[in-house]
Parts: structure tokens; sequence; C-alpha cells
């Protein structure tokens, strides 16, 4: 994604009036990220020897090629269906979490847009800006931004 498509996003989203192409794209990005927890936790059962696609069709009450389906590629999953799934794979349930968009600054896109390293001669801390995270807050992983920007 562009420099000037992300100063777009974050202008629409600062504004509280984000266009239908700025819904979509976090649709598209929350939508990403439960399918990624949800074959993330399968995985590692089944990995473990602990759980294969048929004892988690069994366990959610769902045919197996709805299994099949669900974990192959992202999906407009719908919440009873998250919860099946994290129920059936580890008894689990999805515990809602959000994080502000305007308080993370965002990657640089290439290697050629990071800041260049200016010798420093005594330790100074940065003045903290609107789109860095408070002190309490918990950072996201490298991972979760570098998605945000795709």
């Amino acid at each position: 994604m562009s420099t000037s498509r992300q100063t777009a996003i974050l202008s629409e989203v600062a504004a509280k009036r984000p266009s239908v192409g700025t819904q979509a794209y976090f649709q598209s990005k929350a939508m990403s990220a439960f399918y990624t927890f949800v074959v993330q936790k399968f995985l590692e059962k089944e990995r473990a020897g602990e759980l294969s696609r048929a004892d988690l069709a069994r366990r959610a009450r769902k045919d197996p090629a709805v299994i099949t389906r669900l974990l192959s590629k992202p999906s407009n999953m719908t919440l009873g269906t998250l919860s099946d799934l994290l129920l059936a794979i580890d008894g689990e349930e999805p515990i809602p979490q959000s994080a502000p968009i305007l308080r993370y600054k965002p990657f640089p896109s290439s290697i050629w847009e990071m800041p260049k390293k200016s010798p420093a001669t005594s330790p100074k801390q940065p003045s903290p800006s609107l789109l860095d995270p408070p002190p309490s807050a918990n950072k996201p992983e490298k991972s979760e931004l570098i998605d945000a920007l795709t």
C-alpha cells in the first residue's frame, strides 16, 4: 500500500468518515485475522496429533466438507461459526479486543523509505506523537502491523 493511500485511510479514520473502500479494507483485514487465528489454533492441535479435521467436524457438529472449506481460505465467517470452531478446537471462546488505528506508526513500505540513523551523542527520548502507542498499551506484533499495510 502506498504512503499516500495510508495517509488517506488515516485521514478518513481520523475524520470518522471512512469511505466504502476503507471499510472494505478493514473488513477484509478482520476476516483474515480471524481466519489466521482459527487456523493457527487448529494446526497446533493437528501437529501435536490431538485433532484431525474429521475430529473437528464431529466436535463442531459440522459436515467435514464445511470444515475443509472454512480452513482452506479466509471467508466471511459468522461469529457463531467462529465460536463453534474455537470451542471444538481447544475449548476456548473468542474474546473481543481492539486497538486504535491512529495510535500506531506505519512501517515504511520499503527499505528505501526507512529513516537513516544519525549518530547520537547522548541518549535522548523522542517526544511522543499522536501516532505513538500509549506507554501502557500492548504493542502489536510486527506481523500484525505488516498485515495492516498490505
